[in-house]
């Protein structure tokens, strides 16, 4: 099933889909993967508890019963939601920046680097947030983008994605090598504070993703109400 469009394009014309169906499936996965990394945070708070990393003395051995295979049931479902809303995020953006580029074709980043850029080590650090954030002037305005400002809650995204993936990687890191109940309480409370950051990533993502769509959908309407003089240059659907 595809997104529905917004009418008729001009020949030649790249179409503006409309991303309202997208936003709302990535949004539920988002959310989906977020509850899975609040119970996988849950978890290694009890394992902390149990191996008495909270203060306590470490707990007695019926304590322990089941948490190996929960913990693995946990892990498990978050690697599920992760890949699934990664493909719901990166189909987003991909369908998102298509459309901006319909609305300003000189942009500096095509659709198949808005996500490729995420899969290219050092350059991942900076350039998908280049991508997104471009994709946001053209649809904020796609006469003068750059004379739109980046919003805080585009740098709060990049932000929380940078120190959710460093917490993240560190916690995998140290849950590989773990041998002893320290480096398990270590690799856990890594794994607890990745909760917070992703928290806001959810938040901040899911914010952008809606304003965003309702942007594009913006410029979409306003294309359909020129005047036909106008309308004859404009690509909309």
């Amino acid at each position: 099933m595809t997104d529905p469009a917004y009418g008729p394009v001009a020949d030649g014309a790249e179409p503006l889909v409309d991303t309202a169906r997208l936003t709302r499936i990535a949004t539920a996965l988002i959310w989906t993967w977020l509850a899975t990394d609040v119970a996988l945070g849950m978890s290694a708070l009890y394992t902390i508890g149990v191996l008495g990393g909270l203060g306590g003395a470490i707990a007695p051995a019926e304590s322990f019963a089941g948490l190996e295979q929960v913990l693995a049931a946990t892990g498990v479902l978050n690697v599920v939601a992760v890949v699934a809303a990664g493909i719901a995020v990166l189909r987003w953006i991909y369908r998102s920046s298509r459309n901006a580029q319909a609305l300003g074709p000189a942009m500096a980043v095509t659709p198949g680097w808005a996500v490729g850029w995420f899969f290219v080590p050092i350059a991942n650090l900076w350039k998908p947030f280049q991508a997104v954030s471009e994709i946001w002037q053209v649809s904020a305005d796609p006469h003068a983008p750059d004379a739109v400002p980046i919003p805080a809650v585009l740098r709060t995204w990049w932000g929380c994605w940078i120190a959710s993936s460093i917490i993240s990687n560190i916690d995998f890191r140290l849950s590989m090598h773990a041998e002893t109940a320290e480096q398990l309480i270590t690799a856990s409370w890594f794994t607890v504070a990745a909760v917070p950051v992703d928290i806001a990533l959810t938040i901040a993502l899911t914010t952008i993703m809606r304003r965003l769509s309702q942007m594009q959908r913006d410029r979409a309407g306003e294309m359909r109400q020129a005047p036909p003089q106008v309308a004859e240059d404009a690509i909309f659907e």
